[in-house]
């Protein structure tokens, strides 16, 4: 017997037919076909010895089956047991929304619904042949020959019924085996099986499911058209979407789960594509192809007025996203659509006709939370002896977040004594340096070159041996395109380990978020910060700031007496004319109330002010976009380890002073980058990186003295030519795969 699914079906389709008529032809071959196309189908081995009733577990897989294909022959209407077959399938039908497809197999439907020849059934003296079964069984005959079936031919009659039949199924004359590739065609996309994989150890979504059925789903309880389903991630909004599908979408005429829009959707390329899955599952797989987003938009339009369709859009994070899959014109009055996001969509619906209900994602109860956790950590519903206070210290910390506990479960599912446990428990229980590296890795270094980000950290915590500790115990792991990476649960773990060392943001150790940044900045708050990021693009982009939001600040500089004063300018860099486009905001901080810094990342922010204020614990300075055109003397770089300054507008690089601790100098994309002197002054470096500075022409012989120099790409230098790179290349002595020369310049 197959395992029970999480609608409640364990089959696909059941097949009922005369056994006499088809069981080693049509039914056979049609059985063989459907298997492989990966329909599971329950057949019954014999209608011919099942005693004086209906065998009770032939009932039982009727009811527990998605679909039924009836077989109808000539000699069908001969077996009371496929008669009572016929009856219970069509009960199904009327009563759950079975899917049912009558075959009319050399029979005419005409002859069916009027019980005419081998379909004339009358009263005979016979326990099973009575006056109420009779009556019963003529019923279900007439009202099967109603049901659009596919005839298969080879009879004589012809009639209405058999042309109206043969116009809607869209069937001709054909041989059999193609017409049994029509009916697996018919009942796999009426199915759909592709899209309902539910994952097994759900726990509190049946609950959800019916909270939702009884205030929304149903069309009595509420006219809204879209359900915004709304949540902080992991929370589940995306298995509640798709268990809502897989067990009420046999109630539509399609269903449709397109997944992570909002994370896929990164041009009209990727829209496209989406909006064609939505397209392909509405219609069925009959659509136009569809070439830009405002085509599939209105393809949508026209599919979601004429169908019937229950639909997930799945991480919905833009309006305009909305927009793109569900368009502006009338939805079919029936159909139903499921919106999952995490962000506030209130402002989406002030000022239109669209009707709209929200649901907000609900956490699961402690109990919820034990079960989910132990299914995962322990493959039962309840902890085992001696780890029940260790499970509910994760039920605690996890707060009722499914994905959580699940990660959590599945890691320490391994584990097989209660030590172990606890010393993966908690970010509390690491040794500090350990820790301490873990969240700058987190708030960060996430996607880093593994090997860049040991050199950065290697001074102050050992991080070589310490990261290697920290992938043994899968806190950390590296990917074959040498990046270092934790699962998101961990790094989110990370970060709000952070955020809960205060809630003002100033007394945080890290400072990841750039809004946080630059309200902390803006409000020259005191700050014992280690770590800050901010990037002034990311930020308009995240919050939809423009230049208006981003107000000016009339604070002084230090030309004006306000020293030990640090003012920031934001810009946007204009990469065909390489010229800032000032946007006339400045933000200030005072460089000595910062003075614990050691990691600063900032992006396209402009500095005006004195440059000795910055920390002079920094060991990375990431500046993309650093708008001076050279590097001020004033700037302590003596505990530097890596230097970055991407994008930047430099003309010439040259070391303030010799800089011992400084291994990894990146000046790619600098466009307007000429020359590079005294590159002695770098005595350790060991990476440089000049990739596109397509102007710069000299590089001072001196680079040839630098021992500790592994990796030096100069790909895309255009005014470099090849005999500069290969006379740099044989005074280091490098090997080609760490040197990457400009291919295909000609010498000048």
């Amino acid at each position: 017997m197959a395992p029970l699914r999480a609608n409640g079906s364990r089959y696909d389709v059941f097949l009922s037919f005369r056994g006499e008529d088809t069981r080693y032809g049509f039914t056979d071959h049609l059985n063989e076909a459907l298997k492989l196309a990966g329909t599971l189908t329950f057949r019954d081995s014999d209608d011919a010895e099942r005693g004086e009733k209906l065998k009770s577990e032939i009932e039982k897989e009727i009811k527990s089956s998605d679909a039924s294909i009836i077989v109808l022959s000539a000699n069908y209407a001969i077996s009371t047991w496929c008669l009572d077959e016929l009856s219970l399938i069509l009960d199904q039908r009327r009563d759950c929304n079975h899917f049912v497809l009558p075959v009319f197999y050399h029979v005419d439907p005409s002859d069916v619904g009027n019980h005419r020849g081998s379909f004339m059934i009358e009263v005979k003296p016979s326990e099973r042949w009575t006056e109420d079964n009779v009556n019963k069984w003529k019923a279900a005959l007439t009202e099967v020959s109603s049901v659009i079936g596919m005839p298969v031919d080879g009879y004589n009659t012809f009639n209405i019924a058999f042309l109206f039949c043969r116009i809607i199924s869209f069937v001709c004359y054909m041989p059999e085996t193609k017409f049994i590739k029509e009916v697996v065609n018919k009942v796999y996309n009426r199915l759909d099986r592709k899209q309902f994989f539910i994952p097994p150890n759900l726990t509190g979504m049946d609950a959800r499911y019916k909270e939702i059925l009884n205030c929304w789903l149903t069309t009595q309880s509420s006219e809204a058209e879209i359900l915004i389903i709304n949540g902080m991630p992991g929370s589940g909004k995306s298995t509640l979407a798709q268990y809502i599908v897989y067990t009420y979408g046999q109630h539509y005429e399609s269903s449709s789960i397109v997944e992570n829009i909002g994370g896929r959707c990164e041009n009209s390329r990727e829209t496209v594509k989406l909006q064609q899955q939505l397209c392909s599952d509405i219609s069925r797989g009959k659509h136009r192809k569809i070439h830009t987003v405002c085509q599939g938009t209105a393809e949508i339009e026209m599919l979601l007025a004429m169908t019937k369709v229950l639909v997930v859009l799945d991480d919905i994070v833009e309006e305009h996203q909305l927009d793109d899959f569900i368009g502006y014109g009338n939805i079919n009055k029936e159909s139903k659509i499921i919106i999952t996001t995490k962000v506030d969509t209130s402002s989406w619906f002030m000022s239109t006709y669209r009707r709209f209900q929200e649901y907000k994602m609900k956490l699961l109860s402690d109990d919820e939370s034990l079960e989910l956790f132990s299914l995962h950590a322990f493959r039962s519903k309840r902890p085992k002896d001696g780890y029940q206070e260790l499970a509910q210290q994760v039920v605690q910390y996890c707060d009722g977040n499914p994905l959580a506990l699940r990660v959590l479960g599945s890691s320490l599912s391994q584990k097989n004594s209660v030590a172990l446990w606890e010393s993966e428990l908690s970010l509390d229980l690491l040794p500090d340096l350990e820790r301490e590296l873990l969240l700058h890795i987190a708030c960060f270094f996430v996607a880093e070159d593994v090997d860049y980000v040991v050199k950065i950290l290697e001074p102050d915590y050992s991080a070589k041996s310490r990261i290697e500790t920290l992938i043994k115990r899968s806190f950390l792991y590296v990917t074959s395109e040498n990046k270092i990476m934790m699962h998101r649960l961990l790094q989110t773990m990370g970060r709000t380990f952070v955020d809960r060392e205060s809630s003002t943001v100033a007394k945080r150790s890290r400072v990841w978020r750039n809004k946080d940044s630059y309200n902390m900045i803006r409000r020259k708050e005191s700050s014992r910060t280690v770590g800050l990021a901010l990037d002034i693009q990311m930020l308009m982009k995240e919050n939809g700031f423009g230049t208006r939001e981003l107000k000016e600040l009339d604070y002084p500089t230090h030309s004006s007496g306000f020293h030990g004063s640090i003012c920031f300018q934001i810009y946007m860099l204009d990469n065909r004319s390489r010229r800032d486009d000032l946007l006339g905001f400045q933000m200030l901080f005072n460089g000595n109330q910062m003075d614990e810094l050691k990691l600063l990342k900032l992006g396209f922010v402009k500095f005006n002010g004195l440059y000795e204020d910055i920390s002079v614990h920094l060991r990375w300075l990431c500046w993309v976009g650093f708008s001076e055109s050279m590097i001020h003397t004033e700037i302590f770089m003596g505990n530097m380890v890596a230097l970055d300054l991407s994008y930047s507008c430099l003309k010439e690089f040259e070391p303030p002073t010799v800089l011992h601790t400084l291994k990894i100098l990146n000046l790619k994309e600098s466009h307007s980058l000429l020359k590079i002197h005294n590159i002695h002054q770098i005595p350790n470096l060991e990476n440089l990186i000049l990739k596109n500075c397509r102007n710069l022409f000299h590089i001072c012989g001196a680079i040839g003295n630098l021992e500790k120099l592994a990796v030096l790409n100069m790909t895309g230098c255009l005014k470099l030519n090849k005999m500069e790179q290969e006379r740099q290349r044989r005074k280091m002595d490098l090997t080609l795969t760490s040197f990457e020369l400009l291919k295909n310049v000609p010498n000048d």
